[in-house]
């Protein structure tokens, strides 16, 4: 495999960590349904969220080297003003 065990292995984890970020952002989503309180804004607050906590594992994970927390951050900061103008 590229990279060797050691990589795969990383690469395994970050993706299990990213897959349950993901997934704890779609329970919250579920759960807001079941009240009856989902809204554009609601939505765009929960995904918001989502994507700023998903973006700590790169930058944790990786140290800052891969940029991909950047974007997480930027679509993350986007949904949360997105959520405060509605």
């Amino acid at each position: 495999m590229l990279g060797g065990t050691s990589f795969t292995v990383g690469t395994l984890r970050f993706v299990w960590h990213e897959t349950t970020v993901a997934l704890w952002g779609f329970a919250a989503l579920l759960i807001q349904l079941a009240q009856d309180r989902l809204t554009p804004a609601v939505v765009a607050h929960t995904l918001g969220w989502t994507l700023i906590v998903a973006g700590l594992l790169p930058l944790v994970f990786t140290r800052g080297r891969h940029l991909s927390w950047l974007a997480l951050f930027i679509i993350g900061s986007i949904a949360l003003a997105r959520a405060a103008q509605a």
